[in-house]
């Protein structure tokens, strides 16, 4: 049986409590979708790029208050039932830049675009010929003026990306040149304590040199003598 005891009904009787609890509140939910900014995914294309992330908005019947939340794994475990069921049945919005964020849209194109299912930047500037012909007189120029958009994104973000490595090397530098400022003055506190104490009056005074001595002439001198009769 896998580890798994058949006779183990506690994943049944949580679902049970969490129905009882839900009849109890009687919360009036909504869930949706709201397009977060994702902020890696926007330096990397150079233009805002949007997530797609769900939301359920809770009203207690009979109050005005209402509260949104992002819905995260409480919610889920907490509205199971309804989240399931509004996850499979609702539409699923393409990722990208949605055409409401694009500044150069008025609304009129906007609305215009979302009715021919054309819900972002990324699908207007990859619409194919036959499709642009559904949008009629000006559809070319907005495709191609997507596409241009798209493309001059991807200059901002490898010229974000120059400006980044910049930094980073300015930083890199600065901290070496710390670095060699403090060897430097260690360099010149050491230089500085070992001449004072070069010239300081408590090291002892230089010792006189001794004179070598020349042993064999020394020989032949008394030798000299003893032969005279000294």
């Amino acid at each position: 049986m896998n580890g798994v005891d058949p006779f183990d009904f506690s994943h049944f009787e949580d679902q049970l409590a969490q129905r009882h609890q839900q009849r109890r509140e009687n919360l009036i939910l909504r869930f949706f979708k709201q397009a977060v900014p994702n902020a890696v995914k926007s330096q990397e294309a150079g233009r805002e790029i949007c997530d797609q992330v769900d939301f359920v908005s809770i009203i207690v019947p009979g109050s005005k208050d209402e509260v949104i939340e992002k819905v995260g794994e409480a919610q889920k475990k907490r509205f199971a039932p309804q989240y399931e069921h509004w996850r499979k049945t609702q539409e699923q919005p393409p990722e990208g830049q949605p055409l409401d964020r694009v500044p150069w849209l008025n609304v009129a194109q906007i609305r215009e675009l979302q009715y021919l299912n054309i819900k972002t930047l990324e699908q207007l500037a990859g619409l194919s010929d036959t499709a642009i012909q559904h949008i009629g007189m000006g559809g070319r120029d907005l495709r191609a003026r997507a596409q241009a958009y798209i493309e001059a994104g991807k200059g901002t973000a490898e010229l974000s990306r120059y400006m980044v490595r910049i930094s980073e090397l300015e930083r890199e530098n600065a901290s070496l040149r710390d670095d060699i400022k403090a060897v430097n003055a260690r360099y010149e506190a050491l230089l500085k304590k070992s001449q004072e104490e070069s010239l300081s009056p408590l090291s002892p005074p230089p010792q006189p040199s001794v004179p070598a001595v020349d042993i064999t002439a020394l020989i032949r001198a008394e030798v000299a003598k003893a032969l005279k009769g000294d």
